[in-house]
């Protein structure tokens, strides 16, 4: 299936669309071409692409307590709320 629109994330990434019925879904053609990512359950290597950091950094996140699901896989809105969680406990905010 040929990705056919784009999504643009509030924080400057963007990635390409799909249409699978009545769904739309990301893809991440960055690592293979036709490829569709879950944002619900995302491979470390494949998160780390899509926030262009090093997959060491995500394993550290996890390391020191990042959820994952009992598959390892990770939940990109799950992540972004333990990152926040992170900033506002080391910043006081």
């Amino acid at each position: 299936m040929a990705a056919d629109s784009r999504c643009d994330l509030a924080w400057g990434m963007s990635f390409m669309t799909e249409q699978v019925g009545d769904i739309q879904r990301p893809v991440v053609s960055s690592v293979e071409p036709h490829r569709t990512a879950d944002p619900r359950a995302l491979a470390v290597a494949d998160l780390a692409r899509l926030l262009s950091v090093a997959e060491e950094k995500i394993r550290e996140h996890v390391a020191a307590g990042a959820p994952t699901a009992a598959d390892g896989m990770i939940n990109l809105v799950h992540y972004a709320a333990w990152l926040n969680q992170r900033l506002k406990e080391r910043d006081g905010d």
